[in-house]
This record gives structure tokens, sequence and C-alpha cells, in this order.
């Protein structure tokens, strides 16, 4: 849960958050829409429409990750409908109290709750299907698929980069960034040999994860593990902790005690690693 606090906090803190709140709430606020403009003045759309707006980025993203850590093998439209329909069940009371208490004869109080539920569930469907659409958009910008082969496997349209491959029976999955998993039917150490021209680590025999989204390795109670940019912790097999030495991420037995660096252990007994050279 503090993991998507803090994923949640970052993403609304960023540049590119903050300049479209800012600019869609000036729209919202000087323009009315929804019967706003004839029903409130301007100094309470001034409040209406940005504060709604905030809270729909806070939700948004809360459910963004919180599916990307806990339904990462679910189908794409399982994944979407459970976000649009807990985001639906979250804001149209939020909706309904923020406008009654800003207008309390709006008509909004005549309209049944499963009707706006309706709308709220439709306008976040369509906020979602627009975030699809610019991460396509942004990952034809970043990746090119052709790099490497194990993309032709994945379908059509998939653009955004693979964050880690993991083993499921006969099957790997593919974890990409944008928090959906796809299941291929291929040999692990295939699908490792097909990204070779992404710089990446076998961190387990049942994992390989993209260097550039790793962020620390930890210890947890006496355990290492890989803890990737989205919030993932990847365990460590011993046999693969060489490759992790080798790029920095580990101590040198040679060098313990004598120029390595580790973070002091938290409250929940983890410990960060310092990269060497870094």
């Amino acid at each position: 849960m503090l993991q998507i606090l803090r994923d949640v906090k970052a993403a609304i803190f960023a540049p590119e958050t903050l300049a479209i709140w800012a600019f869609v709430s000036f729209m919202l606020t000087l323009t009315g829409p929804f019967g706003t403009y004839e029903t409130m003045t301007f100094g309470q759309r001034l409040i209406y429409w940005p504060g709604l707006l905030a809270l729909t980025f806070v939700i948004g993203y809360a459910l963004l990750y919180a599916s990307q850590l806990w339904t990462p093998t679910w189908p794409f439209w399982l994944v979407e409908f459970w976000r649009i329909s807990v985001f639906a069940l979250i804001f149209t009371p939020i909706l309904r109290l923020a406008t009654l208490t800003m207008v309390p004869d709006e008509p909004i109080e005549q309209v049944p709750v499963p009707v706006l539920f309706a709308l709220v569930a439709a306008i976040g469907f369509a906020a979602s299907m627009l975030r699809h659409i610019y991460v396509h958009l942004d990952g034809r910008n970043r990746v090119q698929p052709d790099q490497n082969r194990f993309y032709r496997r994945l379908p059509d349209g998939v653009t955004a980069p693979i964050l880690r491959l993991s083993v499921d029976d006969h099957y790997v999955l593919a974890h990409l960034t944008d928090g959906t998993v796809h299941r291929i039917l291929i040999r692990f150490v295939d699908a490792v040999g097909e990204m070779d021209q992404t710089a990446g680590l076998s961190v387990h025999r049942s994992h390989w994860v993209v260097s550039a989204f790793i962020l620390d390795v930890v210890r947890i109670k006496g355990r290492e593990f890989v803890s990737l940019l989205n919030g993932e912790k990847i365990p460590v097999g011993p046999k693969y902790r060489a490759g992790l030495i080798a790029a920095g991420w580990l101590p040198c037995p040679a060098l313990i005690g004598r120029n390595h660096e580790t973070a002091p252990s938290s409250e929940n007994g983890e410990q960060s690693f310092a990269k060497q050279g870094a």
C-alpha cells in the first residue's frame, strides 16, 4: 500500500500531470460544461472543477498502480473493467455530494444514482481509452519492436516497453510498463534470447528484468530482491547473484567491509544496497 501511495504521489506531481490538470481545470472553469455555467458563479466553478479533476487524477492513478500490483495476470479487458467500475463506485457519490454542496437546488438531485454511475463510468472509459492511445503513440517514439525479436510474438499494436519476463508453467509472461501482461507459449531461455537487443539480467531461474527499470536491490528478512521502478520486488536466486555483482547492484564478496555501503535497515527489516560505481 505504501508503494502505491508513493507511486501516486510521484505521478500526481509530475510536471506533465500538473500541466494537464491546470489547463483542463482552466477550460472547465471558463466554459462551465454540464450546466455549471448557468448554475454556479465563476468562484464556485473555480473550486468545483479543479477539485473534482484533482480527485479523478488521484483515484485514477491509485487504481492504475493497484491493478499493476494486485492483478498483473488478469486479461486486459478485465483489468479495465475493474478499474472503471471501482472508479465509478468511488467517484459517483463524491460528484453528487460536491454538486449538491455547491448548488443545493441543482437538478442532479433528481438524477437516479444508476444513471449518474453510468455517466461516470462512460467518462472513465473515455479517459482510459485516451490514456492507452497516448501510451501507444508515446511508445512508438520510444520503442522499436524490431529491435527485439520477442516483440513480434506480442499482439498487434503493443508498443509499451517490456519491464520483465517471468515463467508460468510452459509459458512466459511478458510484463509491460503500461501494466499489461501477455502470456506467450515459448521456452524461457528462448524468450530471453530474443531480447538480446535490450540490456537485462536473469535474477532468478524464473525471472529476467530489464536493467533500465531496476531501482535497487534490497534485503528483506535475509532474502535479496530486485526492486523495480513500478514497485515490484523480484526474488534473487543464489546462482544469479554473480550477474548483479558484475552490474554493480550487489557488493563483491572481497569488498564487503572495506568500501561497500548499504543503507540502514528500515523498520520492516528492509536493507538497500548502494549500487557500486553510481
